[in-house]
């Protein structure tokens, strides 16, 4: 139980970058136990005093001896468990939660503490990045107008550039949101990356399978091709109109010279 109240005690104190942190809870008021302390004493007190009445009442008659018996036993309850008893556990309860609420609030006090010590380092690196670029940027501006005067100008405009983006930027990283925009940044960056990546797998496999194609249908022509030429042989004029003409009228120059391509490696 104490474990979780730390943790929750040092959530709520760090917080979160990305989200708004939750209304802590109201923690309930502990119980008095005064009251019910006393309601037992007054009980007890009670049960003496009607023990001892009965005791008085029934001396000389007949059911003496079997009434104080159970008198005694109630009077014996009494002492076996009194409402002493239960001051002594109230006490210890107490003295044992005031011990707890002192070492958690030590914890939160460290967590506090510790949160102070991050936000400070955090702080001094910002300043130590921005110090850094601002005097980059400096020393750049003072390379760009030493160019200037050698008059090598373009060189004097990239070293200008160079120092004025250095000394914008150390105006940005001491922005909170600086870094989570340039983490939103590189996440959009590779996710680019990976569909360029993706899309260059997948032109290439398109490739290769279109070059395996283009493979095998000329294969399937260095077959078609000297069947038709024989064929031409054989049947002479007739099968020109009316086969390889019309074949000859649907293909273009590219496709023709497939042809003659192949017809040439067929008669080698």
């Amino acid at each position: 139980m104490k474990a979780v109240l730390v943790i929750a005690l040092a959530l709520a104190f760090t917080g979160c970058n990305t989200k708004r942190s939750q209304p802590a809870q109201a923690i309930p008021a502990a119980p008095i136990p005064a009251p019910v302390l006393a309601a037992h004493h007054e009980r007890e007190a009670i049960q003496f005093k009607a023990a001892e009445s009965i005791d008085v009442a029934v001396t000389g008659t007949q059911v003496e001896s079997p009434v104080k018996a159970e008198t005694a036993k109630i009077v014996q309850a009494n002492k076996t468990a009194s409402a002493g008893q239960i001051d002594e556990l109230v006490g210890a309860f107490t003295a044992a939660n005031k011990a707890q609420a002192a070492e958690i609030k030590r914890q939160a006090d460290e967590v506090i503490e510790l949160k102070k010590q991050v936000e400070a380092l955090k702080d001094a690196e910002m300043k130590t990045q921005a110090r850094t670029l601002r005097w980059f940027g400096l020393g750049a501006i003072a390379i760009a107008a030493l160019l200037g005067y050698a008059r090598q100008i373009q060189f004097a405009a990239i070293a200008g550039l160079v120092g004025l983006g250095s000394l914008g930027l150390a105006q940005l990283v001491t922005q909170p949101w600086f870094m989570p925009a340039v983490t939103a940044l590189c996440a959009i960056i590779l996710a680019a990356v990976g569909v360029v990546i993706y899309r260059s797998l997948k032109n290439g496999t398109l490739a290769s399978k279109a070059q395996q194609e283009a493979k095998e249908i000329r294969e399937a022509l260095s077959v078609i091709v000297p069947v038709l030429d024989e064929a031409k042989t054989k049947l002479g004029e007739s099968f020109v109109h009316a086969v390889l003409d019309p074949l000859s009228k649907r293909m273009d120059w590219s496709e023709k010279q497939v042809i003659k391509s192949i017809r040439k490696e067929a008669s080698e």
